[in-house]
């Protein structure tokens, strides 16, 4: 069974060279690379134009956003199933593919396990499902895009849920990979503006499934989401990721090898 990694990466030179380092190191060896660059000029292009013998597509030109370049990485992909993950994702094990296609017994259903969120020092994991650790069947990933006419910041969520209509959901116990709260939904929080969009698109994004919103829940989101940006103004990453990574759970923090 061939898996397909997507990356969508841009100016992220650090953070890349853990990602292939891990991916330099898993066992199983039936997976493909597609990377999709921005157009980088700090060092990652060139980095990844050094891995090119550990990545099988690698596009690099300037786009109108993340999720944009994830519909080229889609388009792209080849494998029975896809999994999107971001620079910087690390997997936990290096046999993680191996323990993934061992799961897989329907090249139909959509699989997932455990994300291990991190930043600094603390680790645990996601308390909702994560598409770092979503296998998209290739029936679904192929001939479905991210929409992004509609959706600026919620286009990933929206993806997931229309999946979810077409297909059976099967979770294994597995933690899939750590990944590094700073990425493109918490950035938001940074400002009121990201943070008000937020709310706009996470109540669009009900409308979409219920059909209605209601001003109670529609309330519930616009609290949640300012408590957010004020924790983030008061103390930054360290104290908002509290809200985020589960409480209680907690996970070894990676090794990783720096030498690439």
């Amino acid at each position: 069974m061939k898996i397909s990694i997507i990356t969508v990466v841009m100016n992220s030179l650090a953070e890349m060279k853990k990602t292939l380092i891990s991916l330099r190191e898993q066992t199983y060896q039936d997976f493909e690379f597609v990377v999709i660059d921005g157009n980088s000029n700090d060092g990652t292009l060139n980095l990844l134009q050094n891995n090119r013998d550990i990545i099988d597509v690698l596009v690099s030109e300037k786009d109108n956003g993340l999720y944009y370049a994830m519909n080229k990485g889609r388009e792209l992909a080849s494998g029975d199933f896809a999994i999107f993950i971001n620079s910087g994702d690390v997997f936990t094990k290096k046999n993680i593919l191996e323990l993934v296609d061992k799961e897989i017994t329907s090249k139909d259903l959509i699989y997932y396990g455990n994300v291990i969120l991190h930043n600094q020092k603390k680790y645990g994991k996601a308390v909702n499902l994560h598409h770092q650790s979503v296998f998209y069947p290739r029936s679904y990933y192929y001939n479905s895009r991210y929409n992004v006419e509609r959706f600026n910041i919620m286009a990933e969520a929206d993806f997931t849920r229309r999946a979810l209509k077409n297909h059976d959901l099967q979770y294994f116990d597995i933690d899939i990979l750590y990944s590094e709260l700073n990425g493109f939904g918490v950035s938001y929080y940074k400002s009121w503006k990201g943070s008000k969009e937020l709310i706009k698109e996470s109540i669009a994004l009900l409308k979409e499934v219920n059909g209605t919103v209601s001003i109670i829940y529609s309330v519930k989101i616009y609290v949640v989401h300012t408590v957010k940006f004020l924790l983030f103004k008061v103390g930054g990453m360290s104290l908002l990721s509290s809200m985020i990574i589960k409480n209680g759970v907690k996970s070894k923090s990676p090794i990783i090898n720096n030498s690439i």
